[in-house]
C-alpha cells in the first residue's frame, strides 16, 4: 500500500472521533455582564463519549457543549 493510500485510510478511521466543542462564559466588563463564546475541537477517547481536548479550549468556561 502506498503512502498516500495509508494516509487516506488512517484519515477515514480517525475522522469519526473528532468533535467540535463550543463554550460560553459570562464576563464582567465596564458595559455590564457579557457572554463570551469560544470554539475548539477534541477527540472521543471512550465508548462513554469522554472527550480529550486542550485545557485552553475549556478554561474558564461556564458552559461546554
Amino acid at each position: 500500500m502506498g503512502e498516500e493510500a495509508r494516509a487516506t485510510n488512517l484519515y477515514r478511521q480517525v475522522l469519526p472521533t473528532v468533535v467540535s466543542i463550543t463554550t460560553s462564559s459570562l464576563v464582567l466588563t465596564e458595559e455590564g455582564i457579557l457572554e463570551r463564546s469560544g470554539i475548539g475541537s477534541g477527540v472521543l477517547v471512550s465508548p462513554d463519549c469522554h472527550v480529550l481536548t486542550a485545557a485552553h479550549v475549556v478554561d474558564g468556561a461556564d458552559r461546554i457543549v
